[in-house]
């Protein structure tokens, strides 16, 4: 082969080389950068759909709250267990008008009436009198708002979203404040055949 054709072939042969491992560094360029872009998109839709649960179980618990909190006005013996009531519904019907103009700007759809499952604890408890109803309110107030805390302390935490997160932290004094008057009153029920804390314990 004479010297020209040789030097032919192997400058032929180094631009394929170069060519190739070009086109083989831009398309791990590419795929980084995919890679990176999806996995940026997974976690923007997992926090959006994080926000957006959130949304849907606070309002659950402020409906079914709000409910239970009306039956107690209606059924409670104590009227200790009725002002509970008025205090929960009041302070659930502001926190679910707040959850429904976030909901609201954010294109989210929030339940507005109880799911069946609560409805069936709610017609249970109806059946209940006395200081037999007022137990149980307690014990339901407690063992919801402990649920409600656990919801809004977390999504602090966890949130991006400002607007979502000042208003848990601005909600969850309110809900401790309720936690502690249905630990009182449900220590008191249980020691007693009457649930009567004392009238000052449940703060307006």
């Amino acid at each position: 082969m004479k010297p020209v054709s040789i030097f032919i072939h192997a400058m032929l042969f180094a631009s394929f080389i170069i060519t190739t491992s070009g086109c083989g560094i831009v398309d791990l360029e590419y795929r980084l950068t995919t890679a990176e872009d999806i996995s940026e998109s997974k976690f923007a839709n997992t926090t959006v759909e994080s926000n957006e649960n959130f949304l849907i179980e606070a309002a659950e618990i402020s409906l079914e709250e709000i409910l239970f909190a009306q039956l107690a006005q209606e059924k409670g013996l104590s009227p200790y267990i009725k002002k509970l009531g008025k205090k929960s519904e009041s302070t659930h019907h502001k926190l679910f008008r707040e959850l429904h103009q976030i909901a609201t700007g954010k294109f989210v759809i929030i339940p507005d009436i109880n799911n069946d499952e609560v409805l069936l604890e709610c017609k249970k408890m109806r059946l209940k009198y006395g200081n037999d109803f007022d137990k149980q309110f307690c014990a339901h107030m407690v063992k919801c708002h402990k649920k409600a805390i656990n919801l809004f302390e977390s999504v602090v935490v966890s949130t991006t979203d400002p607007g979502i997160r000042n208003f848990a932290l601005k909600a969850l004094p309110s809900l401790h404040e309720l936690l502690e008057n249905s630990n009182s009153c449900h220590t008191i029920c249980k020691k007693n055949k009457r649930c009567y804390p004392s009238e000052s314990s449940v703060k307006h």
